[in-house]
């Protein structure tokens, strides 16, 4: 019996004992600096550490710098911490540099699984402190059990030299073996640059040590973006722009710790070069050879050439330009007294320049340049910066096509052009037309000045001849007027008061346009107002074989007893011998 009892209480020390150990916690520190991180490289991405004294593993789109670990609100990501070292007891932050910036720390009690879950509010977890910037360590006390923790800069640019954060684990527990989920060398963390309508080869993660009966799960966080097989992480790229985080997760269990790992696919529209825009913001080297660099110690291009579809950006001179990264944008650096041309063929003209960016300080060799916009009508502008540096984003160029007139039967056109033209400098005499009160007479003057842009004119020339026609460089005549207009295509005759230019009977002029026939686009017509109810039907223009010296003709309309003209289109009486026009036609008097 004393035996039995002595065994009894023996069970019941060893029962006690074990119930005193279990349930122990145990205190452990991690302190993470930007070298636990990343070597030197210079820009923002994910990086990741595992603690090899809890475990926890730790993501964080920080910029590259070994020297701190900068977080940025701007870029829409944080640190998180997607695999836990236990529950969180006390987080110490201590800044880089003071400022008027601030932390925000966040606790949950599930893993976070991609650096832009600070911005989700679905996903960021209990909001424990916003510590403003402090020229002293600032230690937070954890009150609640959280077994995660994520932080994010609160507006801004944010510095950090240290973060310390003490874990508790649970001493009695049975240590788990720690896991890795990895991509690929160098594929955790890598951003994928796609376009809307391309395939995409997934990367799949595999686990380290391999855990028999693993299930491997993977998501994304914008499925609109890019959507993926939960079982296979198999990738299908969706049509909306955008950023989307695709991440490979393992749950663990009793003997393996959890672990993630994640890429970024970046789906962009396809690229299409717009003709006469160069978009230095994109990708697009525009032929030039050049590469976005953020390297201080780059080489300056001292000449570069890039092309839009019919136009041309070259630089020359000065310092040069560098194609610089710029956040998560580039821009063309234009350095001290570097000159660039834009430049398109020989058969059109520049009419516009909209340069985007800093664009003060910058000259031109010809035409107005104002507020980042040059107008003017030339083949080639030549910029030239002065000497501080130009960042240009976007340069957006328009231009036309250069126009001719050919002059048909007897040498006359109707032709309106898009750009101002002094059509005496092209070898042509331009005519305005006036129309009398009456409709009884119009008369044909000759114009030698500037004629504004999209104004018709009647024009003399040698029938047949092709005439280039070069804008002026003169601002157009403010006293240009006349009664001639010019079709858009959708003009139609009401048949009474429209005439359109023809030639009938070898005889040039305005003849009354049937109605509802429509005046042809770009063709000059006339249209009569007032009474026009005797108006002949046909104006003959009667200036015979050249205007050469006339300034003035008047025709009057076609009536029996008409006004009779000879070919010089002098008016003459009845007694004058030869060939002479009378009523639109052509007769000989004898």
């Amino acid at each position: 019996m004393n035996k039995l009892l002595r065994y009894l209480l023996l069970i019941c020390v060893v029962v006690l004992c074990g119930g005193a150990s279990y349930g122990q916690k145990t205190e452990v520190t991690d302190v993470l600096t930007a070298a636990d991180f990343v070597s030197q490289s210079g820009s923002y991405k994910d990086y990741d550490f595992t603690s090899s004294k809890t475990g926890a593993k730790y993501v964080a789109f920080i910029y590259g710098v070994t020297t701190k670990i900068q977080m940025n609100s701007s870029k829409n990501k944080g640190l998180i911490t997607s695999v836990s070292g236990g529950v969180v007891k006390s987080i110490t932050i201590e800044f880089d540099k003071t400022n008027i910036n601030a932390v925000k720390i966040y606790g949950s009690k599930k893993a976070y699984t991609a650096t832009a879950d600070v911005v989700d509010a679905s996903k960021q977890g209990t909001l424990i402190k916003t510590v403003v910037n402090s020229k002293t360590a600032v230690e937070v006390p954890v009150s609640d059990s959280y077994n995660y923790v994520a932080f994010a800069s609160a507006k801004g640019a944010l510095y950090i030299s240290k973060i310390t954060i003490v874990w508790e684990k649970d001493a009695s527990a049975p240590s788990k073996t720690s896991t890795t989920l990895s991509f690929g060398e160098g594929l955790n963390g890598k951003t994928y640059n796609c376009t809307v309508g391309e395939a995409f080869a997934a990367p799949i993660a595999t686990l380290t040590p391999a855990v028999e009966g693993a299930e491997i799960t993977y998501s994304s966080d914008k499925p609109e973006v890019a959507t993926v097989d939960a079982s296979t992480g198999a990738v299908t790229l969706g049509t909306t722009v955008g950023t989307a985080v695709i991440t490979a997760s393992y749950a663990g269990n009793d003997k393996y710790e959890a672990s993630t790992a994640s890429y970024t696919i970046n789906l962009t529209k396809p690229f299409e070069v717009e003709d006469g825009v160069f978009d230095f913001t994109e990708s697009c080297d525009y032929g030039s050879g050049l590469t976005p660099t953020n390297d201080n110690n780059a080489d300056y291009a001292t000449s570069s050439k890039w092309t839009a579809k019919n136009v041309s950006f070259e630089t020359s001179e000065g310092k040069g330009v560098r194609w610089w990264i710029n956040g998560a944008a580039n821009e063309l650096r234009v350095y001290g007294n570097t000159k660039f041309k834009i430049s398109v063929p020989e058969d059109k003209f520049i009419t516009l320049i909209d340069i985007d960016g800093v664009n003060s300080g910058l000259s031109v060799d010809c035409g107005t340049f104002n507020s980042g916009k040059w107008s003017g009508w030339s083949q080639t502008v030549v910029f030239t910066n002065g000497n501080a540096r130009k960042d240009i984003k976007k340069i957006t160029v328009k231009y036309i096509a250069k126009e001719s007139v050919t002059p048909t039967t007897n040498g006359y056109a109707t032709f309106a052009c898009s750009y101002p033209v002094n059509y005496s400098e092209n070898g042509l005499t331009a005519y305005t037309i006036k129309v009398d009160e009456d409709n009884q007479k119009v008369a044909y003057t000759e114009f030698t000045g500037v004629v504004p842009a999209g104004k018709a004119v009647l024009v003399s020339g040698i029938e047949g001849q092709k005439y280039e026609l070069t804008p002026a460089t003169e601002k157009a005549d403010a006293t240009f007027a006349t009664d001639l207009k010019v079709s858009d295509g959708t003009i139609k005759s009401d048949g009474t008061n429209f005439y359109g230019f023809t030639t009938k009977d070898g005889v040039s002029g305005f003849v009354r346009v049937a109605k509802d026939v429509a005046v042809p686009l770009g063709k000059g017509y006339l249209q009569l107002t007032g009474n026009t109810a005797a108006a002949p039907v046909f104006y003959s223009i009667n200036i015979g074989g050249g205007t050469t010296g006339i300034g003035q003709v008047e025709v009057e309309k076609a009536t029996e007893n008409g006004a009779i003209y000879n070919l010089a289109g002098q008016r003459v009486d009845a007694s004058y011998k030869g060939v002479v026009i009378k009523n639109g036609k052509k007769y000989v008097n004898k």
